[in-house]
């Protein structure tokens, strides 16, 4: 088994078969696991497996027809597959903003475009979409809270920015 040489080797597949093969002295008998492996011609050999359990090991052993022994140990572990749940694409943002305190002023610009600067009562809710930026300013610091295509939002100060970018939305 000069493919192989002598020794202990691993292998990792994601599939459910193995394929063991090698080259072999010419009419060597070969065993894998105590089964004897009819040869693919008088100096190769190859034997596919299904896999029951991870990890196997395969001992495959050679003896050439003058007696001389070779053998090795294959480990062979099936590699778990995981599967990703990818987030699509963000293609605007919604903004929901609840007001908190009375007498507070908000300045909203909506890509780029001023859309209210007034005066909001405690518990006014007001809402905007917009395609590239939200920009939301107050007269006073916690004075609302914003949800953000339904996560609510945190921040501090008197102002926080929403800027999509990359269909992902980043807050400044």
């Amino acid at each position: 088994m000069e493919a192989f040489g002598e020794g202990n080797f691993t292998y990792t597949t994601q599939g459910d078969q193995v394929q063991i093969s090698g080259e072999i002295d010419t009419a060597s008998k070969v065993t894998i696991n105590g089964q004897e492996v009819s040869p693919a011609n008088v100096t190769s050999f190859t034997k596919t497996f299904t896999m029951d359990t991870s990890p196997t090991n395969y001992i495959v052993k050679a003896v050439s027809p003058f007696g001389r022994e070779t053998e090795m140990t294959l480990t062979v572990t099936k590699a778990s597959v995981s599967t990703v749940q990818t987030t699509p694409a963000v293609t605007a943002i919604k903004a929901v903003i609840d007001v908190t305190a009375d007498g507070t002023t908000l300045t909203v610009f909506v890509d780029g475009a001023l859309q209210t600067d007034k005066a909001y009562k405690k518990n006014a809710r007001i809402e905007f979409t917009a395609l590239d930026e939200i920009m939301i300013t107050a007269n006073k610091a916690s004075a609302f809270t914003v949800m953000i295509n339904g996560v609510k939002e945190e921040y501090t100060g008197k102002s926080v920015t929403f800027e999509l970018n990359g269909g992902q939305i980043l807050k400044n």
